[in-house]
């Protein structure tokens, strides 16, 4: 698998300073959220049958070469005491549980402070949303959904049929 790490550090759209030290800590998924197989179960094993190891990781970094001049401006604004500034853009997840047979729900944890730039609804089982080998989180569903409309206070964002 290849791909970019989904850090706000990573997604901003301006270089690192030279020399700027970063640590990146990965952790690994349980197995019932990163493999996917047809059987959940396995004749005489308890709990989840299949395991993963992650035998090597390679971590792909772009150094791109600075004119100097603006290298030089920069060193220059951080000794007369300036911060370097990055625009972060936070990747909230936020999960709520809608009841079945629920013709109206109405939450407020969705957006806490500012509209997003982005929002995105997913539907998906139970099951899924908690692990299992055989369904996927990604897999959404409409589930019987005919109306969804998103309001930010009290006025519509969005209305899909």
């Amino acid at each position: 698998m290849v791909g970019p790490l989904k850090s706000p550090i990573f997604q901003q759209p301006r270089y690192m300073q030279p020399g700027t030290q970063i640590m990146v800590s990965m952790t690994k998924s349980l197995p019932e959220f990163a493999l996917e197989c047809k059987d959940k179960t396995k004749v005489g094993v308890t709990g989840v049958p299949y395991k993963f190891s992650i035998s090597a990781m390679t971590l792909y970094i772009n150094a791109i070469g600075v004119h100097t001049d603006i290298v030089r401006h920069h060193q220059m604004l951080l000794a007369k005491g300036s911060h370097a500034l990055y625009p972060m853009t936070d990747v909230i997840c936020r999960i709520s549980q809608i009841p079945i047979g629920a013709s109206y729900y109405l939450t407020d944890q969705l957006v806490a402070e500012s509209l997003p730039s982005h929002c995105i609804l997913m539907i998906v089982d139970s099951e899924a949303y908690f692990g299992s080998l055989n369904t996927s989180p990604f897999n959404c569903k409409p589930h019987g959904l005919e109306l969804i409309t998103v309001r930010y206070k009290h006025s519509i964002v969005r209305k899909d049929s």
